[in-house]
C-alpha cells in the first residue's frame, strides 16, 4: 500500500528506483512517522547466496524513508540533503522481511532530525537503531532547483544478484582497496543536482571499512555501529572512490575510518567511523 499522502508530498520517494527495485512498501504514513516493509528480494539480499537482507540495504532504505517522513511532517515536497546518519546494530538480521518504523520528524528551522527502529516483526526485539539529520529546503550542495518529475523507467533486474550489485559495488570476492563505483541511473538520489543517493554513499563507506577489517582480522569481524557525515555533494556524473584506514585495533574491537572522494580531491565527500566486534575463537 502506498498512501495518498506519500504520492502527494513525496512522489520522488514513492517512485524512486530504490523503492521499486527492492520492492519496498509503505504500510503506514502520516505526520507522526511511517512503517515500511522491506522484503527479502534479489536486490536487497546480502552477497554469497545469503537469505537475509544486507545491512547496507537497511541503512540505505532508512536514509531514504527518513526523508519521506520529513516530507510528510512538512506536508509538502521539499528539497532535502542528508547531513549525518548513525546506525547501531542490536541483533543479527535473520532470513525474512524487515520492518522499518520511523518516528515523527523533528524540524528546527533548516534542520530535521529523524530516528527509526528496525525489527523483523517483533517490536520488542529490534535489530537496529537509526538516527539521521537532514538539511531542509536545499539539495546536496546547497542549491534549491526545481523538483524533477519521478522517473518511469521499467525495473530491470538483469545482472542484479544482491544489494551490492544493485548499488554498483564490486563483488566482495573481487574487491580491492581502494575501490571506485560509477554512476548508475538507479543509484541517483537528488536527480535535480544530480547526486548519488546518500544510502549508496553509506554502502560504499561501509564496504570499504568492512574490507579492511576482514583483511586485517579475517571473517570473524561483525559490524556493530557506523556514524556517517556527509560533507559535500557527491555528484552522480563522476565515479566515487572509497578508501579506509585503521583508527584502533583492539583484542575484541576494531575502529575504522572510511572516506569517499571524487576527482582526486583532498577533502572528502563523506566519511564514516565504523566499529567492528571481533568474535573470539
Amino acid at each position: 500500500m502506498t498512501s495518498d499522502l506519500l504520492r502527494r508530498v513525496a512522489p520522488g520517494h514513492a517512485d524512486s528506483d530504490l523503492m521499486r527495485y527492492l520492492g519496498i512498501t509503505v504500510e503506514k504514513l502520516d505526520i507522526n512517522g511511517a512503517v515500511v516493509r522491506i522484503p527479502a528480494t534479489i536486490a536487497s539480499l546480502a552477497e554469497d547466496n545469503a537469505q537475509h537482507i544486507d545491512e547496507r540495504a537497511l541503512v540505505a532504505i532508512a536514509d531514504h524513508c527518513a526523508g519521506l517522513t520529513i516530507q510528510a511532517a512538512l506536508e509538502k515536497h521539499s528539497p532535502l540533503a542528508t547531513v549525518s546518519l548513525t546506525y547501531d546494530k542490536l541483533r543479527p538480521t535473520m532470513a525474512g522481511d524487515v520492518f522499518l518504523r520511523v518516528g515523527r520528524a523533528e524540524i528546527n528551522s533548516r534542520l530535521a532530525f529523524v530516528t527509526a527502529l528496525l525489527d523483523q516483526g517483533d517490536t520488542n526485539r529490534p535489530i537496529g537503531h537509526i538516527s539521521t539529520r537532514f538539511m531542509v529546503g536545499a539539495w546536496p550542495g546547497g542549491g534549491a532547483m526545481d523538483l524533477p518529475r519521478p522517473l518511469e523507467n521499467p525495473v530491470d533486474l538483469r545482472g542484479i544478484e544482491s544489494f551490492a550489485s544493485f548499488a554498483g559495488l564490486p563483488p566482495r570476492r573481487h574487491l580491492s582497496r581502494p575501490f571506485s563505483i560509477s554512476p548508475l541511473e538507479r543509484t541517483i538520489g537528488a536527480r535535480a543536482v544530480p547526486a548519488y543517493h546518500g544510502g549508496i554513499v553509506a554502502a560504499g563507506l561501509t564496504t570499504a571499512a568492512l574490507t579492511l577489517a576482514e583483511d586485517h582480522r579475517g571473517p570473524l569481524v561483525k559490524m556493530a555501529s557506523s556514524s556517517i557525515d556527509y560533507l559535500r555533494v557527491a555528484l552522480a556524473t563522476k565515479p566515487l572512490k572509497f578508501e579506509a584506514e585503521m583508527i584502533s585495533d583492539g583484542r575484541s574491537t576494531i575502529r575504522i575510518r572510511a572516506t569517499a572522494r571524487q576527482d582526486g580531491q583532498i577533502k572528502p565527500i563523506a566519511q564514516a567511523t565504523v566499529l567492528f566486534h571481533v568474535a573470539q575463537d
